[in-house]
């Protein structure tokens, strides 16, 4: 029986290397100490040594229950390394980490789920039986860690590796056999673990099912938590159905891909198939939207509580959209072959527009192909880029650079396309919807922004005063967005708020307006509708009324501009 069981789960462990007890602790107290010891306050200097001990342990021959006893102290050093990285990778900018800490961070998972799956190896090994306190706990926690290494290859956008849905299937398949996975495991057992192995399995296979190639880092971590509060709401089981609506997704357990969306080309397994309901889920999700948006109080609905309102609206409806009928690709995509140069960051993007606008006194040289240049972080990425495909609604791009780690989903990108091996005069405006980082290889995918676009600066006004220093803005008219044709307003990120006053200049232009409707808000953008409004005549006369470099006392008791029964109304 153990022999059999063992085959059916086929997991990836170390090899066992002679002289690795030399290196490491193995007594349950000293180990504890000394782990206790390190200094966590410095973590570029501990988390190396967690590793490293944690590494030769891994590959020294021990008993299941003497590894079982080590890793309560190894979950805490891990809890510590984890939570101080992901509380890093959400500050601003400036503070995150690394690219090789990141990669450490991923290399502690991998190895704590190395331990886990060890002591389900050896125990079924010796005993041959699923019976046992050791054996639930080990592979609760071998799930728990394969699904947060499946959130590290997401949050850097790296690919899964081959055999870790394999396995994860493999152990929920052999919970499911011996009636484990509803069996609820001690809350300090493991550090933000869920109480059973199907909230686990659950949590890890929806997540796979938002398509993470496309959140930004932050959201990852957010759905994550989220998740923990309402997983159990969704349901995985055995069906033989035929009718099944779109609230059903396909997990394979026989297979070695993630939980997949039903849709057209889908091929079903032969046999038993398996499902996850997200029906009260979504219905879940419409009710925590509805009330975020009645409601001005202050609500715990599972994100964390420094998540602004609108990105927890817009989380939700990314999941809601995800879980509830997953879009089928609407434009077929075709090969390209030729070199496409890209600028990122508004800042970036607005200097460069500049030279192109007649109504500017702009002198930017344009960029080359073997040029790089400074991202919002200091960091640089390269302008030129290889088309592999492309669609009418974008592009499909590659570099042979890894400089996945630079750029951000939902950054703002310049691109003109090269005919004839010369670059055109056209530049065009996209989003960052999507990337992956593949053996020292970036690809992305670019959506197209469509319409006209013209260059211009806007100032927010604070009381009577505008401010000193004008914010890069783009113009976007002549294409209709939500149903609606009006212009829309591309600004950094922050600028918006309903119904604030703002100044926009073009040229020698200035136009006074009311921020309205946002239509997105990305990690470095916003994209929102506006609304003019005249300033009073008394500002208009003053000898300041035309003088943004100076702070401008002025008074905004003028009329609105425009219909009242517009389509301002339908939001």
């Amino acid at each position: 029986m153990g022999a059999a069981i063992l085959d059916a789960l086929r997991l990836t462990l170390p090899v066992r290397q002679h002289g690795e007890h030399l290196l490491v602790e193995t007594r349950p107290d000293a180990s504890r100490r000394w782990l206790e010891s390190l200094p966590y306050g410095d973590m570029r200097q501990a988390m190396p040594k967690v590793l490293k001990a944690l590494g030769s342990l891994n590959r020294t021959e021990l008993s299941p229950h003497a590894r079982a006893g080590l890793m309560p102290d190894y979950e805490n050093s891990y809890h510590l390394a984890a939570h101080y990285y992901r509380r890093m990778g959400r500050m601003h900018t400036q503070n995150r980490i690394s690219l090789d800490e990141r990669l450490e961070l991923h290399s502690l998972t991998r190895e704590m789920a190395f331990a886990y799956k060890l002591i389900v190896n050896d125990t079924l090994a010796q005993r041959g039986s699923p019976k046992g306190k050791t054996l639930l706990m080990a592979i609760h926690a071998a799930i728990h860690y394969l699904g947060l290494m499946l959130m590290g290859c997401y949050e850097n956008y790296t690919p899964a590796p081959v055999h870790l849905w394999r396995e994860l299937y493999g152990l929920f398949a052999f919970a499911v056999q011996h009636e484990l996975t509803d069996a609820e495991i001690e809350s300090e057992a493991i550090r933000d673990g869920l109480p059973n192995i199907a909230a686990e399995f659950k949590r890890i296979a929806l997540i796979a099912l938002t398509d993470p190639y496309r959140l930004s880092r932050v959201e990852h971590w957010e759905i994550f938590q989220y998740l923990s509060y309402w997983v159990d709401l969704a349901d995985v089981a055995q069906s033989e159905e035929h009718e099944l609506d779109s609230y059903h997704f396909l997990v394979d357990l026989t297979g070695g891909g993630k939980p997949a969306a039903m849709t057209s080309h889908t091929v079903l397994p032969g046999g038993a198939r398996w499902w996850i309901n997200t029906k009260f889920l979504v219905a879940r999700l419409h009710q925590h939207q509805q009330t975020l948006e009645s409601s001005h109080e202050e609500l715990n609905l599972g994100f964390s509580r420094r998540l602004p309102r609108h990105e927890c609206l817009q989380i939700l409806s990314c999941l809601r959209r995800a879980w509830e009928e997953p879009p089928e690709r609407n434009h077929p995509r075709f090969p390209k072959i030729n070199r496409v140069d890209v600028i990122w960051s508004v800042a970036a993007i607005h200097e460069l527009f500049r030279a192109l606008d007649p109504l500017s006194a702009g002198e930017t040289a344009m960029p080359s192909s073997t040029q790089s240049f400074h991202l919002e972080d200091g960091s640089e990425c390269g302008v030129s880029w290889e088309a592999l495909n492309g669609s009418e609604g974008g592009l499909c791009l590659s570099q042979h650079s890894a400089s996945v780690h630079q750029l951000e989903v939902g950054q703002l990108a310049a691109i003109c396309e090269h005919m004839d091996g010369h670059p055109t005069s056209r530049w065009s405006l996209a989003v960052l919807r999507w990337l992956s980082n593949d053996h020292h290889r970036t690809t992305l995918g670019l959506e197209f922004l469509r319409g006209d676009v013209q260059v211009a600066c806007i100032h927010a006004l604070h009381g009577n005063k505008i401010e000193l220093r004008p914010k890069p803005a783009f113009l976007i008219s002549g294409y209709e967005v939500q149903g609606i044709s009006t212009p829309t307003i591309i600004a950094p990120r922050g600028l918006h708020r309903e119904g604030r006053m703002l100044c926009l200049q073009i040229g020698e232009e200035q136009i006074y307006l009311h921020a309205r409707n946002r239509v997105e808000a990305t990690t470095t953008f916003e994209r929102f509708f506006y609304q003019t409004f005249e300033p009073s005549s008394e500002q208009l006369q003053s000898d300041h009324a035309d003088r943004l470099e100076d702070d401008v006392m002025i008074d905004f008791s003028g009329h609105e501009l425009g219909n009242k029964e517009s389509d301002w109304d339908k939001f």
